[in-house]
């Protein structure tokens, strides 16, 4: 899938980063995910996908809603191209673009147009820019918190 529904974040891994395997840098990533209130992890050996249900009505602890409400699924890999390492990062964001529709849709047909256009703008459109931040602060993280990888 394209922009709008997926979004795809890479960044070269350097410094610290090189000194771990890419298979503890993927399990240390899947605690993370875990962490996080991700529904399904799953790790291979370059990357890690989280997966959520449909329905879920988490609270984090603190009184934090849940990062993964709106996204499907989130896979992050590395991949290695001789002794270059990158990070990939990509969050399927299609759930949240759907409810924004049929929402748009409900309110369009039992209102009035305006209303139809606000629900689409602000449950599809807001949620969407919403994760999409939240998901680039969740990257950001993994990579400038690598180096918290212990030692086994």
């Amino acid at each position: 899938m394209i922009f709008p529904f997926t979004l795809t974040l890479r960044k070269k891994l350097t410094g610290e980063i090189e000194n771990y395997t890419s298979k503890e840098i993927v399990i240390h990533v899947s605690h993370l995910f875990k962490g996080s209130s991700a529904d399904y992890v799953k790790i291979t050996d370059n990357h890690v996908i989280a997966e959520n249900k449909l329905f879920t009505f988490k609270i984090r602890r603190g009184g934090n809603t849940n990062r993964w409400g709106g996204i499907s699924k989130a896979k992050f890999e590395i991949t290695e191209y001789g002794n270059i390492r990158k990070a990939f990062y990509t969050i399927n964001l299609t759930r949240v673009l759907v409810v924004g529709i049929v929402l748009g849709i409900v309110g369009f047909f039992l209102g009035d147009y305006w209303i139809g256009l606000f629900a689409f703008l602000f449950f599809g459109g807001l949620n969407w820019l919403v994760k999409i931040i939240q998901h680039i602060s969740i990257f950001h993280d993994i990579i400038n918190n690598i180096e918290t990888i212990e030692e086994k």
